[in-house]
């Protein structure tokens, strides 16, 4: 849309979420949460689960639906939506 290129890489959604943030397509605050799921699934996805701590799961586990929330209505008010 915006004609960013990004290169697939194993850090490609990172960067995605990086370069969105550097573009004012998503606020810096939301980047720091949304870092926090893409951190949850790396564990989950490479069998790190052993690692996970059940206190720092809870924020993601209740606000899981306003992230997500936020993030979708960011995009629509930047018109990307």
């Amino acid at each position: 849309f915006k004609g960013i290129k990004i290169v697939r890489t194993e850090a490609y959604h990172k960067e995605l979420l990086s370069v969105s943030v550097q573009n004012n397509i998503v606020p810096h605050e939301l980047y720091e949460i949304m870092l926090k799921y893409m951190s949850f699934r790396h564990r989950v996805v490479h069998g790190y689960g052993y690692m996970l701590e059940p206190e720092k799961m809870q924020f993601l586990i209740e606000n899981a639906k306003r992230t997500a929330d936020r993030f979708f209505k960011e995009l629509k008010q930047n018109g990307y939506l």
